[in-house]
């Protein structure tokens, strides 16, 4: 859960508004799932999971929303009632070149 707020300076436009939202991801009970968790941790301690666009219908305020990194965020679906195998693999390059991206770009 994420309370409404006002982007500060290093945020997209900062000094507007952005509206509460909630976010939900499902991940297996695996050794992969759990590695996936571990390196979503260090990505939001990193702020590279979320950021903030114009709201989609532009009445409200700006809107969070993923930052590029797929999430299943709904427990049902798939084959075998979740993703497959090839979704927790993309997750975990992608969050690996963002963070390598932003320890490079604080250099």
């Amino acid at each position: 859960m994420f309370d409404c707020g006002v982007m500060k300076d290093d945020m997209p436009n900062p000094g507007r508004k952005y509206a509460s939202a909630t976010k939900s991801a499902f991940f297996p009970m695996s050794t992969e799932g759990i590695r996936v968790i571990d390196m979503l941790q260090q990505a939001f301690n990193a702020r590279l999971l979320f950021t903030v666009k114009p709201s989609s219908d532009r009445s409200a305020d700006d809107e969070l929303v993923w930052n590029g990194v797929c999430h299943k965020t709904n427990v049902f679906g798939g084959p075998q009632q979740y993703v497959d195998f090839l979704l927790v693999i993309y997750i975990i390059s992608f969050i690996k070149l963002k963070l390598h991206t932003s320890i490079l770009s604080a250099v």
